[in-house]
């Protein structure tokens, strides 16, 4: 798959913050590969499917809007327990 230049920058963004946190378990239940820098393309590229739901290479400002109404609730969630 193809990633365009922003898409790139949008995915940087979005997982910073997953990159620093505790728990690696995703809003979309992927899990971190920090001991295996083999497989992050993988994990990236199966997080950038996810949030694509229209599948057409790119993130939407509404596609990008619903991953971050995600993360906020399972961030909510998380902070609950």
């Amino acid at each position: 798959m193809k990633m365009s230049a922003m898409a790139v920058l949008v995915l940087g963004v979005v997982f910073a913050g997953a990159a620093s946190a505790d728990d690696t378990t995703g809003v979309d239940g992927a899990k971190g590969n920090k001991g295996n820098p083999g497989q992050r393309g993988a994990h990236w590229e199966k997080r950038f499917d996810k949030i694509d739901t229209n599948h057409d290479g790119q993130i939407s400002k509404d596609e990008f809007a619903a991953f971050r109404e995600k993360v906020k609730e399972h961030r909510k969630e998380k902070n609950a327990k």
